[in-house]
């Protein structure tokens, strides 16, 4: 039997402005979700070289030139192109993005050489992999906030949402005033990962005993439900003690 609130619903469905609108909606492509692609193609290591992380621990301030307060984010120069032409050497305005960084955004203009050959469409974009910084095109992200909510889900099995619920509340006591959608960054993780130089042999792996376990545990944890869901029955005091509970 329907509860008032599944009543009333229902009811809803029956007026022709409510049902106009709900069919609009299905049809339109706004809700959809809709990929971006990735300027990025670096791969990205999972283990930080010694010698970088100054560089990935330095803020992009320090990294590159501002210019009225924006980042100047220039590839390096690229002499010849794919197709064997030369690679012009000024490079040219390719997008003005915003950098969100963990608890600070910054203005940002990306730049571009272009092949010279006219019949050529190959442009040498700026990567970001090198100062860990990766390019969606639209904007671009810092790879610790990326790291730090892989390193979230490893130890914490915290959800993408919730962190990045969490990302956007330190963005606010920062004083930002732009903020990165739940969508965008969705997307900036699956790059993130595609990009990621994972050994998924060694990580599924006995160190030890390699290919040839001697056993195997099965954890059915995530498999099952969680005990305060389950209705149990009345039991006395005495029950209590001999369960340890």
């Amino acid at each position: 039997m329907d509860c008032t609130h599944v009543k009333e619903l229902k009811a809803l469905h029956q007026v022709p402005e409510v049902l106009e609108f709900i069919q609009g909606v299905e049809s339109t492509t706004v809700y959809r979700e809709r990929a971006i692609a990735v300027v990025s193609e670096d791969n990205i290591c999972f283990q930080i070289a010694v010698e970088e992380q100054v560089v990935y621990s330095n803020p992009p301030t320090e990294l590159f030139e501002s210019v009225g307060g924006v980042l100047q984010l220039i590839p390096p120069t690229k002499s010849t192109c794919g197709c064997g032409a030369t690679m012009s050497q000024t490079p040219v305005l390719d997008g003005q993005p915003l950098l969100f960084c963990s608890t600070a955004v910054f203005r940002a203009q990306t730049y571009k050489y272009i092949c010279m050959d006219s019949t050529c469409n190959t442009s040498h974009c700026f990567d970001g992999g090198k100062t860990f910084i990766l390019n969606m095109g639209s904007f671009l992200i810092h790879h610790a906030v990326l790291r730090d909510y892989m390193f979230h889900f490893l130890f914490s099995g915290t959800s993408m949402f919730n962190y990045f619920r969490v990302w956007e509340a330190r963005q606010r006591d920062s004083g930002s005033h732009f903020f990165l959608t739940y969508h965008k960054f969705r997307m900036a993780w699956h790059a993130f990962l595609g990009l990621l130089e994972l050994d998924t042999k060694e990580g599924f792996q006995c160190p030890i005993c390699q290919d040839e376990p001697k056993e195997l545990v099965m954890d059915g944890t995530t498999l099952g439900y969680h005990q305060r869901y389950k209705e149990e029955p009345q039991e006395s005091e005495d029950s209590f003690l001999g369960t340890g509970r």
